[in-house]
């Protein structure tokens, strides 16, 4: 549980930026000679960002035209084409790179979490909205002109074969991911309020779920409960995330809630480094493990006695077999990040110790061509730094140094990128045209 609630506030704090102004403020440059680092990281100083909503299912208030809005997710999907979320939970679509926004929201509740939206098409797109008890999906072809309401899923009772029927609720979606127009998976974590009938009896606890459709998400079909037994047990008892290549064959990212608990379970566990594969759509999974992160099990040496894990945040497809993966693992009162890169569907990989905020652009087709930047955070004053890898992630160098608090990209090539940046009080859109070395900031407008 504590590894859940760890992993959920750690995915909000980075994702949502609220009370802060969209004023821009000029970037401060350095003069310097780049230079080489190390894989060694320094620590990156977490932004403590915090939002809560009451869901409802009443239609938000439009943007008007003309009004200023901060974006706090980016889904680019070229120089001019993508789509935004604001910190309300309003989805946003730009067709002039940033510039201006429509307010394409759906008809019923906010939309403030990254993991809750899906697009990679310049028209279609899918939106979750979640109350207490259910889930809907939502779903676009028209660019958010026009929104297509799924089945709803019933918390209320899902039935878990031989665990019997499960009262659930308090929804948390950790991933919607489509490999078409149509196939897509929705992976939801919740808390058991009770088990209505079955042969076990329980009051608490969390599952993990795994849906998918085939019909665009106009209906869900259970695949997976994390849980197998309704209990902790050696096997994977949660999934965080996944990425499908087919409609059946895709790779899961778990956590391992038993060990969580140290010392009140006897057995210290240190791992977690592993993810499972699955061949038929996600009902079943077969461990797969990773190399071992860098510098880890030292670090979990240093502390006697003391409970390790690690867990997959994020997988990010760049093309076919060929995948990123954050990893996070803790120790007692410490976190640390890894990136996992494949080009061969998870035969080799290349592992390094990564910021929260690594983006890779991956061309495949010129001798696996792998350009990634990350942001790394100031310390004890000094400017922080814009990093740059070409020899996919072995050794980065700095291009730039800048006074922000915090940033995250998301770039479209080589050279095009966004940054949602933190500086002070402010919150900052800015553009890239060079690979990173200069920025402009964007004053983001809704459109007419």
């Amino acid at each position: 549980m504590l590894f859940i609630l760890a992993c959920a506030t750690v995915q909000i704090n980075v994702q949502v930026n609220i009370g802060l102004t969209s004023t821009p403020t000029p970037d401060i440059t350095y003069d310097f000679l780049t230079q080489s680092v190390p894989l060694q990281t320094p620590s990156v100083t977490n932004v403590p960002l915090t939002v809560t909503f009451t869901p409802t299912l009443e239609p938000m208030q439009r943007l008007q035209p003309g009004q200023s809005v901060q974006i706090s997710d980016l889904f680019m999907l070229s120089d001019t084409t993508g789509w935004g979320m604001e910190p309300q939970g309003h989805i946003l679509h730009t067709i002039d790179g940033g510039r201006t926004w429509q307010d394409v929201t759906p008809p019923q509740n906010s939309y403030y979490r990254r993991e809750g939206f899906f697009a990679d098409d310049p028209n279609f797109a899918w939106a979750i909205s979640t109350t207490d008890t259910e889930i809907k999906s939502w779903h676009t072809s028209t660019a958010g002109g026009f929104w297509e309401a799924g089945k709803r899923i019933d918390l209320r009772n899902i039935d878990a074969g031989r665990c019997g029927i499960l009262q659930l609720n308090n929804p948390f979606v950790r991933e919607l991911y489509f490999l078409d127009s149509v196939k897509g998976w929705l992976v939801v974590s919740t808390s058991i309020d009770a088990i209505k009938s079955g042969p076990i009896k329980s009051t608490g606890g969390f599952v993990s779920m795994l849906f998918a459709t085939t019909d665009a998400g106009s209906n869900w079909i259970l695949k997976n409960l994390g849980t197998n037994d309704c209990s902790t047990s050696d096997s994977p008892e949660g999934l965080n995330n996944v990425l499908f290549w087919t409609p059946n064959e895709g790779w899961g990212g778990f956590f391992q809630d038993k060990f969580s608990y140290y010392p009140y379970n006897q057995e210290r566990y240190v791992g977690g480094w592993d993810i499972y594969k699955t061949q038929d759509t996600g009902q079943s999974w077969e461990s797969v493990r990773l190399p071992e992160p860098p510098g880890f099990l030292e670090e979990a040496a240093k502390k006697e006695n003391a409970n390790a894990t690690c867990g997959i945040m994020q997988f990010t497809p760049f093309s076919d077999q060929v995948f990123g993966m954050q990893m996070r693992c803790f120790i007692p009162n410490t976190a640390f990040n890894y990136y996992y890169l494949t080009f061969n569907n998870g035969l080799d990989w290349n592992v390094w110790k990564a910021t929260e905020s690594e983006e890779f652009v991956v061309n495949v087709y010129v001798d696996n061509k792998t350009t990634g930047w990350r942001f790394v955070a100031s310390e004890l004053g000094d400017l922080s730094q814009i990093q740059q890898t070409i020899d996919r992630g072995l050794t980065w160098t700095t291009i730039k140094k800048v006074s922000w608090n915090y940033a995250r990209f998301d770039f479209v090539d080589e050279q095009i990128g966004w940054a949602i940046v933190t500086t002070g009080s402010d919150t900052l859109l800015l553009r890239t045209t060079n690979g990173g070395r200069t920025w402009k900031p964007l004053i983001s407008l809704v459109g007419p």
